[in-house]
């Protein structure tokens, strides 16, 4: 409580116009120490209608899109716009220069270690559940972006950023046009969903199993998927489940006689 109480003090003191002129600073070491100040008040409701003000929002788009290769900046300014896509003013988060700053951020990911990248596409899977999240991301989506979201998807050895990419993706394959830009990679989605419905965690199953679903409403995919190992073992999970449910009742059935 006092941590918290500190923190909404600072910005009631009017901490923001003597902060944000740091995260333009040349000092790496200054804007690292001044974004993580700005997520730490973040984390606190009462600091956040400050927070999504045109100056803070701009200078933290402009931080992310300037220091794309910094991973202690991009994790810690990811996790900052994530915490802001919690509050009323999201409309506010979605139109300003932070949605371009993580999708040139995820173009770089090989320059991000993975607790960044984490940080970047659960702020993404986050704005990608609203509306105007969604269309905001959709205006800036290419075919090289869907690519990263991809092969991140199929990197399942780094769990989080795995999943995170997946679930963007699926709710990008709900409008036509991220649909007709994934035509070309088929053979790509196959795999990673392939991995998704055999991994051991069932939130990987059922991601896999919905986006699935989603794409079989285009003809194409559904051709594709129905002459693919996804529809075999679709089936051996189908055939699996009915003889469990069998040894189930026999249980059951066993244990009220």
């Amino acid at each position: 409580m006092l941590i918290e109480s500190v923190q909404t003090s600072l910005i009631s003191m009017g901490i923001l116009p003597h902060l944000l002129p740091l995260l333009d600073s040349n000092n790496a070491e200054i804007q690292q120490n001044s974004i993580v100040l700005l997520r730490m008040l973040s984390q606190h409701p009462a600091n956040q209608d400050a927070l999504v003000c045109h100056e803070v929002l701009q200078s933290v788009g402009k931080l992310l899109i300037t220091r794309k290769t910094d991973p202690v900046i991009i994790g810690h300014a990811a996790c900052f716009v994530k915490n802001l896509s919690y509050s009323k003013s999201i409309k506010r988060v979605v139109e300003s220069p932070c949605v371009e700053g993580l999708l040139q951020a995820l173009r770089g990911a090989e320059y991000l270690d993975e607790g960044a990248l984490h940080c970047v596409t659960s702020c993404l899977g986050e704005l990608v559940k609203h509306e105007e999240g969604s269309a905001s991301i959709l205006e800036l989506m290419d075919e090289l972006l869907l690519s990263c979201l991809m092969r991140l998807a199929d990197q399942v050895e780094q769990t989080e950023p795995s999943f995170q990419a997946a679930v963007i993706i699926k709710h990008l394959i709900q409008h036509g046009e991220v649909v007709h830009l994934l035509k070309s990679h088929i053979s790509k989605i196959q795999q990673y969903l392939m991995k998704y419905l055999t991994h051991q965690e069932t939130r990987f199953q059922r991601l896999g199993i919905s986006t699935l679903c989603l794409l079989q409403k285009d003809t194409e995919f559904s051709s594709a998927f129905i002459q693919s190992q996804l529809k075999k073992h679709l089936d051996q999970i189908c055939q699996q489940t009915e003889e469990m449910q069998e040894l189930l009742k026999m249980a059951v059935g066993n244990m009220d006689t």
